[in-house]
């Protein structure tokens, strides 16, 4: 039930920013009839629909709530997407900060990365240049993390490279034959 009202808190925060931010607004059709509401605020770029998926970079902050986000351009400060299922298959220059019911990391962050969800996986060619904190029902590293981990989940599987120390509480742990821990791993 926390995940839940996490979820609306964060739809709601959305929709509010989207209410706030002025300059160039377009709604265009996506398929099945669902509709995608785009708010361009100077540099950032504030989003809603059933499908989400940005037609250009970022050069600021990326901001978006949907039932699908496709994040397939280049953000050149923070990201913040919310959705049912939430792909990140380009680079974001800050932080990432991510709630779906299924997310996939495939690219890099030069920044801190902050998921939970249903399932979270960050791919064999995803990178994290600082901290990354990961919860939900499912987390799997197969990528690297340059900072500490900290993970949250029923079941977490490392295949991938941890450079700093890792702090996994949950159900199980699994360590691939990829699995590299730079610094102490600690289980609860």
């Amino acid at each position: 039930m926390p995940l839940q009202l996490l979820f609306r808190l964060s739809a709601a925060a959305g929709l509010a920013l989207l209410a706030l931010a002025s300059t160039t607004v377009h709604a265009q059709g996506a398929g099945g009839g669902t509709s995608t509401l785009v708010i361009s605020g100077g540099r950032n770029v504030y989003a809603s629909g059933g499908q989400v998926r940005p037609e250009a970079p970022a050069e600021g902050d990326f901001m978006a709530a949907g039932g699908r986000i496709v994040l397939d351009q280049r953000v050149g400060g923070d990201a913040a997407p919310a959705g049912g299922t939430v792909d990140v298959g380009a680079a974001v220059a800050g932080d990432l900060r991510v709630m779906g019911g299924d997310i996939t990391l495939e690219s890099s962050v030069g920044g801190e990365l902050f998921a939970t969800g249903g399932q979270v996986r960050l791919q064999p060619g995803a990178s994290v240049a600082g901290p990354a904190r990961l919860y939900g029902g499912s987390v799997t590293i197969e990528g690297r993390i340059d900072g500490t981990l900290r993970a949250g989940a029923q079941k977490v599987t490392i295949n991938g490279e941890v450079r700093g120390d890792a702090h996994v509480d949950g159900g199980g742990v699994v360590l691939g034959p990829g699995a590299r821990i730079g610094g102490v791993l600690t289980y609860a």
